[in-house]
């Protein structure tokens, strides 16, 4: 009886620690939430019809994790011939009906070199080159509390309008082919710090921080950053710039308030400055980091850094 009661009071843990595990994982308390989606992927080399559609068994493709190319094993040192076609990834996951109200991307850092994504069978973005990351906003196109269908068609044939714009016999490199970096789901609140990629902007989008001024004595920073409200109200912004040091102690902070309206934006300018700054070097790389908060009506609603 002892063994029996041991082992369920095992299976109780080990179940509440899935809960915990589950609801830790989609961390509801935090307003920016960032999920990995690098396993789970079902992979086939070649074209296939009907491969995005959620009636499609993909049950005999290999099962992949991210980063991967569509082959790898043929090794050349340049020059050699490797696989050039057409390769689909697919991979199912369910969102908890929580999230149904946030603002959810899914983010490649990279895929070379050009691909189609699919949601649930349908076409929402293509991209093209694969030295740049890009994000799909799904906000929209998802499903809560049941099974998304995410389908990616990838092809790597020579093209000359993406880079590096020539046939690969005539480089002395390979570039293979592929979902060959990091893929993660975002979610955040509607009123939000930019992604640099999404924003488009020259010179914009995200934080830019620069430095007018560094020496020994004193230093002076100079942020920009681009806050955007995806919501269907106006919303007045407090933004929050907080300096810390490696000891996570603050060192400085700026705050700005703006109103921005309905499925608009605004660049916040901060400066902030710094007495007796600790220099970056290689023989002491010394970091500081910088953390932004964005409050609307007294809510946080972002946090970065």
């Amino acid at each position: 009886m002892r063994t029996i009661h041991c082992n369920s009071f095992l299976i109780c843990c080990s179940l509440l620690l899935l809960v915990q595990t589950k609801i830790l994982a989609f961390g509801l308390q935090e307003p920016r939430q960032k999920l990995n989606f690098n396993t789970n992927w079902a992979f086939h080399r070649g074209e296939i019809n009907h491969a995005e559609t959620l009636a499609f068994n993909d049950g005999d493709w290999e099962g992949v994790t991210i980063p991967h190319v569509m082959r790898l094993e043929k090794k050349h040192n340049g020059g050699g011939t490797v696989y050039q076609g057409t390769g689909w990834y697919r991979r199912y996951f369910k969102l908890p009906v929580e999230l149904k109200n946030k603002r959810l991307s899914i983010h490649f850092e990279g895929v070379q070199m050009n691909c189609d994504v699919y949601l649930n069978g349908k076409k929402i973005a293509s991209h093209f080159g694969g030295y740049m990351g890009f994000s799909v906003d799904i906000s929209k196109a998802a499903k809560f509390g049941q099974d998304n269908l995410l389908a990616i068609r990838v092809v790597n044939t020579d093209d000359p309008l993406t880079p590096p714009g020539k046939p690969m016999q005539k480089l002395d490199f390979n570039y293979y082919g592929g979902i060959y970096r990091n893929v993660f789901l975002l979610a955040t609140e509607k009123i939000y710090v930019s992604d640099v990629l999404e924003a488009n902007k020259v010179a914009g989008g995200g934080l830019l921080i620069s430095y007018p001024q560094v020496d020994q004595r004193r230093a002076t920073l100079t942020i920009q950053s681009h806050i955007v409200n995806q919501s269907d109200q106006f919303a007045r912004v407090k933004l929050l710039s907080i300096l810390k040091d490696k000891n996570n102690r603050e060192v400085a902070r700026a705050t700005g308030q703006n109103n921005i309206n309905a499925h608009g934006a605004h660049t916040f300018h901060q400066q902030l400055k710094i007495s007796n700054p600790k220099l970056w070097h290689p023989e002491h790389p010394y970091l500081y980091h910088l953390e932004t908060l964005v409050y609307q009506e007294g809510m946080l609603t972002d946090r970065t850094g």
